[in-house]
């Protein structure tokens, strides 16, 4: 629970009460749902400022008061980036509960596309953070998966006090294969992934604008749109089935290798302490992604909490496990208020 001092200087103080912890975890892990789009973010006194770092790199912090802990916010593959409403939401909600939230532009991501130098970017900031105190790291979709990458990292690691890591990927590999193969995948992830493949689909300027509107306002419109916008999806979803695309992505083998967890030994580095979280019925990455994530820590001795919805959304956890989002939030907020 955030509370006024009782000197009424205006600055957050952090209650150390169980009651109040439970209460302040209940009301974070209700916020996770804002991820999703529910709701709406929470009257209050929020300052939001857009930070520019050398080289042009973008960021987002929010914050209520003075010695928040710090947060990294990473969102997934999102044309929208930091500017995602749903992470828009979920940051504005995460400062009610006292943290300072910081939320990168990772040009990779927001690009739709896996690039190194997102991780390099985020180095970069938790330098910065880790300068003044310890940090948490929370990532959605493929950006849980580059928050465990950033906990490996040599600079950074001894300061990340633990990562969330919702709905992520273990094998990059394996989630281009089964995106890109299997006709039953999740659509929208075979048109994210088809927009990165787009010079080899031979698509006109037209369609290659409509495919960026398709993409920009995707999870608002659902199933409301177009006859030529459901025409232009079901092409490029017969196109991707063909091999075109998934044959553009193994030619970048090399590059993306950096940002397989399979394929390198981040996870043995990690020193944070982490928290898994996947909808057991996710059909865009499948929940046998975190269950290896899981398996490898646990391998390594790290310390890992696991909570596996029944939910078959992609980020999709509180109407089907709300105990086991409130255990993972209310150990936050132990962490959050100095305690193990």
């Amino acid at each position: 629970m955030i509370e006024r001092s009782a000197q009424g200087d205006g600055q957050i103080q952090q209650s150390k009460k169980p009651g109040e912890r439970i209460k302040s975890a209940l009301l974070t892990g209700y916020m996770l749902s804002l991820h999703a789009g529910l709701g709406k973010v929470l009257c209050s006194k929020v300052r939001v400022g857009d930070v520019n770092s050398k080289g042009s790199k973008k960021s987002r912090c929010y914050m209520r008061g003075k010695d928040s802990y710090p947060l990294i916010v990473l969102h997934g593959l999102s044309p929208k980036g930091y500017n995602d409403p749903r992470l828009v939401h979920f940051a504005n909600n995460l400062a009610i509960c006292g943290f300072e939230v910081h939320t990168p532009h990772l040009e990779g991501m927001t690009n739709l596309d896996f690039r190194f130098t997102d991780v390099e970017t985020l180095v970069e900031m938790a330098e910065s953070i880790s300068k003044h105190k310890n940090f948490g790291v929370i990532g959605f979709s493929a950006g849980a998966t580059y928050g465990l990458i950033l906990a490996a990292q040599e600079k950074v690691r001894e300061k990340i006090g633990f990562v969330l890591a919702a709905g992520a990927y273990y094998s990059l590999e394996n989630l281009l294969e089964r995106v890109l193969s299997d006709p039953d995948s999740d659509i929208y992830a075979r048109l994210i992934l088809s927009w990165g493949a787009r010079e080899c689909l031979d698509l006109s300027g037209n369609d290659a604008n409509m495919l960026e509107g398709i993409l920009g306002d995707y999870c608002k419109k659902e199933d409301n749109f177009t006859f030529e916008e459901k025409s232009l999806i079901e092409r490029i979803a017969k196109l991707s089935a063909e091999g075109l695309v998934l044959d553009w992505w193994w030619a970048r083998a090399d590059q993306l290798c950096k940002l397989d967890l399979s394929l390198s030994s981040y996870l043995s580095h990690i020193k944070a302490r982490v928290f898994l979280m996947h909808a057991a019925g996710d059909q865009l990455i499948s929940a046998e992604e975190t269950l290896k994530i899981h398996e490898e820590l646990t391998k390594s001795g790290r310390q890992v909490d696991m909570n596996l919805s029944i939910s078959k959304g992609h980020i999709a956890y509180i109407g089907t496990s709300p105990l086991g989002v409130l255990k993972i939030f209310y150990n936050i907020m132990l962490m959050r208020d100095g305690g193990s």
